[in-house]
């Protein structure tokens, strides 16, 4: 059995890899594929799997897309970091999903249930099911306020009080504009999906900020962007990625 693996996040790639593998020795994972961009490509070089797993949220868009742009011959098995109603709909097209983080008992069940059905479902998702996905995430609700536990107090905080979170060691902070800081219990890649990108943007690995937390933005070395953040302490220097840049660029237009 031939597998594509599409995970912007390389180290995820790997561990689905290992498990799907340690599950169906025969397997063979034919390529972990980090972006819409370059799955389309892989599709159009004439490359075919037997089987693909999906993470939905890439870093250049919906895993979606790409049905848009190439006709998928293969069942898909998506994968998300948290449950969305309309991703039931799956189910009635022999479409299976797991929630992340993904254990071998979820991987298992999905396969047996793919094994059982591919003789009588269809290989490829209907183009209604794909516009239908697309029109209820343009709908997604993101996460409103966050819960942080203080001392023997719980307090909760409105999104439009954060300025921005940042990860030091293993540890996310929660920045306030207040200037106040917390810990939350979750990690970047988690808030980067639960937070609207349409105000938040993940500047790099550490940093993720809301539009009003911009203050300053400077050309750094090599078209490099430096960013200063409201209400941030003196000593933290925020560089945007390289290769965040481009897309920085755009979502600060928008």
């Amino acid at each position: 059995m031939k597998i594509l693996i599409l995970e912007d996040e390389q180290i995820t790639g790997e561990g689905l890899a290992f498990k799907i593998m340690s599950l169906r020795p025969e397997a063979k994972v034919l390529a972990i594929i980090p972006s819409v961009k370059e799955a389309v490509a892989w599709f159009n070089a004439g490359n075919e799997a037997d089987l693909a797993f999906f993470d939905i949220h890439l870093a250049d868009g919906l895993s979606f897309e790409i049905f848009k742009q190439v006709k998928i011959n293969c069942p898909v098995i998506f994968t998300t970091a948290y449950d969305q109603y309309a991703l039931r709909a799956f189910e009635v097209y022999s479409v299976d999903y797991l929630l992340k983080p993904v254990d071998k008992e979820a991987i298992q069940r999905a396969l047996n249930k793919l094994e059982f059905l591919r003789e009588n479902s269809k290989n490829s998702i209907p183009d209604e099911l794909v516009q239908s996905f697309l029109s209820t995430s343009q709908q997604q609700t993101y996460k409103q306020r966050f819960l942080v536990k203080v001392g023997e107090r719980l307090l909760s905080f409105d999104i439009n009080e954060i300025m921005y979170f940042m990860a030091d060691n293993k540890t996310v902070w929660m920045r306030l504009a207040s200037g106040r800081r917390y810990p939350v219990d979750y990690k970047m890649d988690d808030l980067q999906q639960l937070l609207d990108p349409n105000h938040f943007f993940r500047i790099n690995r550490s940093y993720l900020a809301a539009f009003k937390a911009i203050k300053e933005v400077y050309v750094y070395s090599n078209s490099r962007l430096k960013i200063e953040l409201d209400k941030a302490d003196n000593e933290e220097e925020v560089i945007v990625s390289r290769d965040r840049v481009e897309e920085f660029r755009n979502w600060m237009g928008k």
